[in-house]
């Protein structure tokens, strides 16, 4: 793809230098309309996370099933000595222990859990079943999650609007909250008087085909967003 992409920049530069204007403009405007829809599922990994049905990259490593632009801004930022507590397990769950110190993942589908906690080959993250759905139990079933706070919380699975109290519960100042589809989820009423700032990141996902919002959620004490690296 990366050499198609050369070939057809060096065929409109040569286009450029011996067609009219109207005939080079045109084969730039049909080759734009045409190439770059692929080249974005083959450089983002779409095409191929479509077809296996996993969220995966085009090196076919798991990532998570945020919006790309909300990946390619997390991959600028150092995690490095962040611990996470993940509600909602998945690829992501191996993509966050490849970059942060200690993740703690919880799912309650057992088939899934089975499946993951099978793949796992990370020391530093840690699956946990959980047996009640709901976010009344949810600090009641893991009361050694109750005297932590997580530099990084994410919330992408389950009763999201009613976990979302909790989560803040467990979100470290200096730390950022993490919420999938909020698009779909309106957290208006249970955020309101928090003070917490919010960041949407708008556009595709892995094998979706329409674009949804995934956000960032974090307080003024936040230093993490600080370490942006690309």
């Amino acid at each position: 793809m990366n050499r198609l992409i050369i070939f057809l920049k060096w065929c409109d530069y040569y286009l450029q230098k011996i067609l009219p204007n109207f005939i080079s403009s045109g084969f730039r405007r049909i080759s734009s309309a045409f190439i770059t829809p692929f080249h974005f599922s083959y450089a983002t990994g779409h095409f191929w996370s479509s077809l296996l049905k996993k969220s995966i990259n085009k090196k076919g490593s798991p990532i998570p099933w945020y919006t790309y632009s909300l990946i390619s801004y997390l991959e600028g930022l150092d995690f490095n000595e962040c611990t996470v507590l993940e509600i909602g397990a998945g690829n992501s769950s191996y993509w966050w222990a490849e970059r942060a110190k200690q993740v703690i993942s919880l799912e309650s589908d057992r088939k899934w859990y089975d499946k993951l906690t099978t793949g796992n080959t990370f020391g530093n993250l840690k699956f946990r079943f959980l047996n009640n759905l709901s976010s009344n139990n949810l600090l009641n079933e893991f009361e050694d999650l109750k005297s932590s706070t997580y530099d990084i919380v994410i919330l992408d699975g389950m009763d999201r609007l009613g976990l979302m109290s909790n989560c803040l519960e467990m979100l470290s100042p200096r730390g950022i909250l993490i919420a999938d589809d909020t698009d779909r989820y309106d957290y208006s009423t249970i955020l309101e008087g928090t003070g917490i700032n919010k960041i949407d990141f708008h556009g595709y996902s892995p094998s979706v085909v329409l674009p949804k919002t995934s956000s960032i959620y974090f307080y003024q004490s936040c230093n993490l967003l600080l370490n942006y690296e690309r």
